[in-house]
Formats: C-alpha cells, structure tokens, sequence
C-alpha cells in the first residue's frame, strides 16, 4: 500500500513500506535539526491509537 513518510515539513512519498528508502528517511530525520523540540517525547497526545 502506498504510504508517506513525513518529518516536520520533510516528505517522502513511497510504493510501500517494504522501500528500503523508508530506513533511510528514519535515519536522517528522526530528532533531526527540522525538529522544533529535539529531544521531547512523543507522549501526551489525544486519542487512541488506530490499526
């Protein structure tokens, strides 16, 4: 299924989630310097998560 990776304001459209390019994604931006606050959690959101 066709998915997109997005990193504050970074997009990478992509056949599937199998792309070797995803990692990569991952790797480059996760806390990246695009990040308005490195280093705080990803906790406190509202809802629930689906799937």
């Amino acid at each position: 299924a066709p998915v997109v990776a997005s990193a504050w304001g970074k997009q990478l459209p992509l056949d599937s989630a199998d792309d070797p390019r995803l990692k990569e994604f991952v790797r480059t931006f996760a806390q990246g310097p695009q990040t308005p606050e490195p280093g705080a959690p990803c906790t406190g959101g509202a809802g629930e998560p689906v799937g």
